[in-house]
C-alpha cells in the first residue's frame, strides 16, 4: 500500500502508456535515485515510455548527474542509501537546483524521517514503498507541471528585465543626444541675450527690452542647468560617464561652494555654517562632480529652509571609515515614507501643479549617481518640520593622508560625531 504524506489535489491521469506532450522550453526529465538496481530498473521499464527517465545508483552520482545531463524537473530519491542518505542529498539538491521538484520514496515510514526530509529537503512529496505506480506517475505529472511553470514564469520575467532595460538604455542615449542637440541653439540664445541686455554695441531703447533681454538669460541658464542635469544622469545610466581624477584640497573647494550658495542663502535670511577640523587631508575625486555634488545638497537645504532656519556643513574623515560630509538643516523635512520617492529620478514628494519649491526631481537622484560612481553612498534622514541630514561618504582608499595629518584623522573624526 502507498502512503502519501501530501494533501495536494491530484489531476487527471493521462492515458497509459504514453508520454506527455511538451511544449517549448518545457522539459519532462525525471532522475530516480536508489542504491537498489531491481528497483531502478523496474522504474525505468515501466515509466520511460511516459517521461524521460534517468536512473542512478547513489546520491553522489546523482549530484554528479546534475552537472553532466540536468537540469531534471523532478528528483525521486530513496533514503537509506550508503555514502549519502537521502535527506543530504535532497538538501545538496535544493541549494544546486532550487526549482527542481524535490520527492521521497522509502521504505523508512518513521514520522521523523518524514519531517526531517520536508524541513532540510523541501520534499514535494513523500512515499513509502510499496507504493502503486499510478500513484507516483500522478506526483510525477504533478511535478513536473509545477517545474515548467515556475520556469517559464522566471524565462518571462528574465525576458521582460532585459527589455526594459534596454528600453532604459534607448531612453537615456535619447536624452544624451536631445541635450547635445538643445545646448547648440541655448547657448546662441545665452550669447545673445547678455550681449543685449548688456548693450555692448549700444543702447536697446526702451529700458523694457533691457529687462526682457535679463529675463531671457536668467531662463536660459535655469534651462541649461536641467539639461546639463539630464546629461550627466543619463551618462551615468548609460556607463558612459567617467571619473577625471585628481588630487583635491577640500577647504578650498568648500569655500569656493559656499560663494556660490551663499547670495541665494543671505537672500533667503537662512545662515550658513561650516565645521571643518583643521587639518583635513586631500580627496582623490574628480573635482568637478564633486563640487556638483556638494553644490546640489547645499541649494536643496537652502531652497527646503524658511528664512531664519539654519544650514550646516561639516566634514571629516579617518583612514578606516573614509571621507565624510555632512549637510544638516533646520528646512521643512521629509517625511520617511517619501524618502525613496525624494531619491528617485523626478521624484517629487511635493507632485501637486502649484506646488511651492520648484524643480524637477533630478537634483538628488544625480547627486546620489555621483557618489556611487566615486563608490561612496548617500544616506538622507529626514523628520518632518525638523530638518534633514544629508551623508556623504567616500571610501577610505580615496584619502590622500600626508604623514604630519594621519595621524590625527581618528580624533577630529570623534570630534566631528
Amino acid at each position: 500500500m502507498c502512503s502519501e504524506r501530501s494533501r495536494r489535489a491530484e489531476p487527471a491521469q493521462p492515458e497509459r502508456g504514453a508520454r506527455p506532450e511538451v511544449g517549448i522550453g518545457m522539459t519532462s526529465k525525471v532522475l530516480f535515485v536508489d542504491d537498489d538496481m531491481n528497483i531502478l530498473t523496474s522504474f525505468r521499464r515501466r515509466l520511460g515510455r511516459r517521461f524521460d527517465i534517468t536512473t542512478l545508483l547513489g546520491g553522489e552520482r546523482g549530484l554528479e548527474a546534475l552537472d553532466d545531463e540536468g537540469p531534471f524537473a523532478v528528483v525521486i530519491t530513496d533514503q537509506r542509501m550508503p555514502n549519502m542518505d537521502g535527506i543530504t542529498f535532497l538538501g545538496e539538491l535544493r541549494k544546486r537546483a532550487p526549482d527542481t521538484v524535490r520527492m521521497m520514496l522509502t521504505g523508512n515510514t518513521d514520522l521523523t524521517t518524514a519531517i526531517k526530509a520536508v524541513n532540510e529537503g523541501s520534499i514535494f512529496r513523500f512515499f513509502t514503498k510499496p507504493c502503486p505506480l499510478d500513484d507516483l506517475a500522478s506526483a510525477i505529472e504533478v511535478g513536473l507541471e509545477q517545474y515548467n511553470l515556475v520556469t517559464a514564469e522566471r524565462e518571462q520575467l528574465t525576458m521582460a528585465k532585459e527589455q526594459a532595460e534596454l528600453a532604459n538604455r534607448a531612453k537615456s542615449e535619447f536624452l544624451a543626444a536631445m541635450s547635445h542637440e538643445l545646448r547648440t541653439p541655448l547657448n546662441a540664445i545665452l550669447g545673445f541675450s547678455e550681449v543685449i541686455q548688456n548693450e555692448t554695441f549700444g543702447p536697446v531703447g526702451n529700458v523694457k527690452y533691457r529687462e526682457y533681454a535679463g529675463d531671457i538669460h536668467e531662463s536660459g541658464h535655469h534651462l541649461l542647468d536641467l539639461i546639463n542635469d539630464i546629461l550627466d544622469l543619463s551618462k551615468i545610466e548609460s556607463g558612459t560617464d567617467e571619473l577625471h581624477e585628481d588630487k583635491i584640497e577640500i577647504p578650498e573647494i568648500i569655500r569656493s561652494t559656499l560663494k556660490l550658495v551663499g547670495q541665494r542663502a543671505e537672500q533667503g535670511g537662512i545662515k550658513l555654517e561650516l565645521e571643518l577640523p583643521d587639518p583635513l587631508p586631500a580627496l582623490r575625486a574628480d573635482e568637478r562632480k564633486l563640487k556638483q555634488i556638494l553644490v546640489n545638497l547645499l541649494s536643496n537645504a537652502v531652497k527646503f529652509t524658511d528664512a531664519g532656519g539654519e544650514v550646516r556643513l561639516r566634514a571629516w574623515c579617518r583612514m578606516d571609515s573614509g571621507y565624510v560630509f555632512q549637510i544638516v538643516d533646520t528646512g521643512i523635512g521629509i517625511a520617511p515614507e517619501d524618502i525613496p520617492k525624494a531619491l528617485s529620478r523626478f521624484g517629487q514628494v511635493d507632485a501637486d501643479l502649484n506646488r511651492q519649491y520648484e524643480g524637477t526631481g533630478l537634483g538628488l537622484p544625480l547627486t546620489k549617481a555621483l557618489v556611487e560612481l566615486h563608490g561612496g553612498v548617500l544616506d538622507l534622514q529626514s523628520e518632518v518640520g525638523v530638518g534633514t541630514t544629508v551623508t556623504v561618504r567616500f571610501p577610505a582608499e580615496r584619502i590622500v593622508a600626508s604623514l604630519d595629518n594621519s595621524d590625527s584623522l581618528d580624533v577630529e573624526d570623534r570630534a566631528a560625531s
